[in-house]
């Protein structure tokens, strides 16, 4: 469950969306630790990784799943190093919340990063991903397609240059 976006916050509704035990400390509830994923956001941007913590960060927060992907670069393409502008590859049959990944890839004429789920998917299946060093991508800001898979399709203002990548999702 979603925590509140205004009004007073408890500790107690922290530790009921993301757990923890014994006495409460928001040192306990950085990004990355012992109870809130890497990648959690609240409504007023991530969740701190470390430094000032505050109850406020916690507005519309809510504990989300997430898996970490790395993609390899492809070096057969001279387009941003990529084949056929292909961020990077993925190992086969690779997944997301259990459904096939078809591709992560950057459009290089109109500028966009798009991401290609097998099936059929709403366009909330996921909530954001990071790419190491770039921006967060919100699936509820995507131009959204379903022909016949599904495509979140983002303005990009990131470059992608011959590297490994950690792709962070978080649903």
């Amino acid at each position: 469950m979603t925590l509140q976006s205004s009004g007073p916050l408890k500790a107690s509704e922290i530790r009921t969306e993301f757990g923890g035990s014994g006495s409460f400390s928001l040192s306990d509830y950085y990004a990355g630790g012992p109870n809130v994923p890497i990648g959690a956001e609240g409504d007023g941007g991530p969740i701190p990784t470390s430094g000032t913590i505050k109850f406020s960060d916690f507005y519309g927060a809510s504990n989300l799943s997430v898996e970490v992907k790395t993609l390899q670069p492809d070096n057969v393409s001279t387009i941003r190093g990529f084949i056929d502008n292909v961020i990077g590859v993925l190992t086969p049959n690779e997944t997301l919340n259990g459904v096939q990944i078809i591709s992560i890839y950057k459009d290089t004429a109109p500028g966009r990063v798009r991401v290609e789920l097998n099936g059929t998917r709403a366009q909330n299946f996921w909530n954001s991903f990071i790419i190491t060093g770039g921006p967060t991508f919100k699936a509820a800001d995507a131009i959204f397609a379903q022909p016949s898979n599904t495509t979140w399709e983002f303005v990009d203002a990131f470059g992608f240059p011959n590297a490994s990548y950690e792709i962070t999702f978080t649903y």
